[in-house]
């Protein structure tokens, strides 16, 4: 997912989780004007419940690879969100707010550190 938005993103719940080392939260997000893709993990110490996050390139498909077949779920309605995004699954989660508090601290990093990298 393309965000237009400098210094912006989305993170979504990651419904498709199989195992722990696959992340609770993934998203994308654009930082200071490179698209990247953000994972979160929720964590635990001693100290209490945190993230860690990963930044990534966005994968990019071989191009030899035929395109996959259309889905017919897939743009109705909902063109910024991923088509398998089901508001209603989600309900009441406490690791919200504390996600996107996360999510916004992450990416005010990565654009201090942008700004030092382009200074």
């Amino acid at each position: 997912m393309i965000i237009n938005a400098e210094n912006s993103g989305l993170i979504f719940k990651n419904d498709r989780k199989d195992n722990e080392r696959q992340p609770d939260y993934k998203g994308s997000v654009n930082v200071c004007g490179k698209q990247m893709e953000i994972a979160l993990w929720v964590k635990e110490n001693n100290r209490g419940k945190f993230m860690s996050a990963k930044f990534s390139e966005p994968y990019a498909k071989p191009e030899d690879a035929p395109p996959p077949p259309a889905r017919e779920d897939e743009n109705i309605g909902r063109e910024t969100m991923p088509s398998h995004y089901k508001p209603e699954k989600y309900g009441k989660d406490d690791s919200v707010p504390f996600a996107l508090l996360f999510a916004f601290v992450g990416l005010s990093f990565a654009i201090a550190l942008c700004g030092q990298i382009m200074a």
